[in-house]
């Protein structure tokens, strides 16, 4: 009889963001599928236990902030203590922090684990917004895990592109391959279909919307900018943004030195916003960059056709050059708002979208990571 895999995914918060659900997706799926599962997490946000199957082993790491020093050295203890205690076969790690920790826990413990790095994020871009200090501190964690890592998983294809350029270790033996983020799920389209009890979302124009982090990297001031060239072809337009973040008063105040508060609308965090973005004429992603784009997949499961950036990296590929969407260029407001009007009179049919979301299933994605797996236990 074979050995039942004892499988641990780490992660630094167990938090309802998208790369947490896509996350939780995978270990879900394993764990349907008969695997030992556990959760080992920095950080647990309450609201996201009800995630979890009942008897999945959930290992908290009670550090409330896993990138500074301190929580670095519990982390690597605890992590210690963990692979020592539980022995798992495989480990499963999402987070540049807890990828260098769990690295010297394995070293420090003497497990003879494998450890796979789920890489989310474009590396290229991401260092640009850093400091000095910090930006040299994650180009040694990466160096680190392209030589220590036994697999390395990039979320898109350009992920691994810039990943394997900066870090050539991670192209050798096969180590690093692309699986795409385990985004559609059935209860999306049943989500959409749900009622709205929100006066706001009443207008009878046109609708367009975004969801996401209210941060830089979103750039929805470039969305803002875009929408203001937008209302002079389409004056009954309204923009609605789903989200919240630093970058909240940067937007209201963009919105008003633009004077199109009264047709810009911030409905902060929504519980289901596939309803909102199933009732709007179009999503719209603006990001200078992602690793994936969760968000555009499942836009296109509700059915709404989307404009977004041709943005390193994940966009392109979910939209397949065009073929599912409509892609302009990065930061430019212009394209951005011709690009939006050419979409709004050319649509796709929601039926073409809803098939091509179905192609990231929780399933399909599932099955790529556990032959990942499978293979590195032989």
């Amino acid at each position: 009889m074979e050995k039942t895999l004892k499988i641990g995914f780490v992660t630094p918060y167990l938090s309802t963001g998208g790369a947490e659900r896509a996350f939780l997706n995978i270990a879900n799926a394993f764990y349907d599928d008969g695997m030992n599962v556990q959760i080992v997490a920095a950080s647990v946000v309450e609201s996201t236990l009800s995630q979890l199957p009942k008897g999945m082993k959930l290992i908290d790491l009670q550090h409330a902030n896993p990138l500074d020093s301190p929580s670095f050295i519990k982390n690597t203890k605890a992590l210690k203590r963990y692979l020592t205690s539980e022995k798992p076969d495989v480990v499963i790690s999402t987070s540049d922090y807890l990828n260098i920790a769990l690295i010297a826990a394995r070293f420090l413990s003497g497990s003879t684990c494998k450890i796979i790095v789920s890489q989310q994020v474009h590396v290229g871009s991401y260092l640009k917004e850093l400091r000095r200090p910090n930006r040299m501190l994650i180009q040694f964690i990466q160096s680190m895990v392209a030589r220590k890592a036994d697999a390395i998983i990039g979320a898109s294809q350009g992920v691994v592109n810039d990943f394997i350029e900066r870090y050539p270790a991670a192209s050798r033996s096969g180590k690093m391959s692309t699986i795409y983020n385990p985004v559609y799920e059935e209860k999306i389209p049943v989500m959409a279909a749900e009622p709205i009890a929100d006066d706001s979302f009443n207008h009878t124009g046109i609708k367009l919307i975004t969801v996401g982090r209210l941060v830089k990297q979103k750039d929805q001031v470039t969305l803002l900018k875009a929408f203001k060239l937008v209302l002079s072809t389409l004056p009954d337009a309204k923009l609605y943004i789903i989200g919240i973040g630093a970058e909240e008063a940067t937007l209201l105040k963009t919105a008003r030195e633009l004077d199109i508060m009264k047709k810009v609308v911030f409905l902060g965090y929504k519980e289901n916003p596939y309803a909102y973005v199933a009732r709007a004429d179009l999503f719209v992603l603006s990001s200078e960059y992602e690793g994936f784009g969760n968000v555009v997949v499942e836009a296109l499961a509700t059915g709404t056709n989307v404009v977004s950036t041709n943005c390193p990296s994940g966009p392109a590929e979910i939209l397949n050059n065009g073929e599912f969407g409509f892609l302009c260029p990065v930061g430019d407001a212009a394209k951005l708002s011709e690009t939006i009007c050419y979409a709004l009179q050319h649509k796709i049919s929601s039926g073409i979208l809803h098939n091509r979301a179905r192609e990231f299933s929780k399933t399909s994605v599932a099955k790529q990571y556990l032959q990942r797996v499978i293979s590195l236990c032989r």
